[in-house]
């Protein structure tokens, strides 16, 4: 089996991609792309982590352990991962068109804030839809 293809299954049955938003500071608004997955067996997510950077974090009070990545990490693995998604794919469609900034370089905090409205309702759709067999 295919490295990709089985990070995309698991991210597809226990991840999220989403772009936090922080209010305040001397930056006014700040957009992240973040994408994260837990499972209570840490070895796949030592896996993704060795394979795509970010941060393996755990074990929480219920066992689960939290792969974490933001930025670039998230851009590349959200790339690699595109062509296996099933669940996700319109999300993942979605963060692909965030434009991960560099320090000194400005971005389009429209677009970001548009991205992240879009993901947000995505979610939303996602959690509250009626499962139908």
């Amino acid at each position: 089996m295919c490295v990709e293809a089985y990070i995309a299954g698991l991210f597809d049955g226990e991840g999220c991609v989403t772009v936090t938003r922080r209010i305040g500071g001397t930056r006014g608004v700040a957009y992240q792309l973040v994408v994260v997955f837990g499972m209570n067996d840490r070895e796949g997510l030592d896996v993704v982590c060795s394979r795509f950077g970010g941060n393996v974090l755990g074990p929480n009070p219920k066992g689960t352990y939290t792969w974490a990545a933001s930025g670039v990490n998230a851009l590349a693995f959200l790339k690699v991962v595109r062509p296996h998604v099933r669940v996700k794919r319109q999300q993942v469609d979605v963060a692909l068109g965030f434009t991960v900034g560099q320090r000194g370089r400005l971005v389009d905090l429209e677009e970001r804030e548009s991205i992240w409205r879009v993901l947000k309702g995505l979610r939303a759709k996602a959690i509250l839809a009626p499962c139908t067999s």
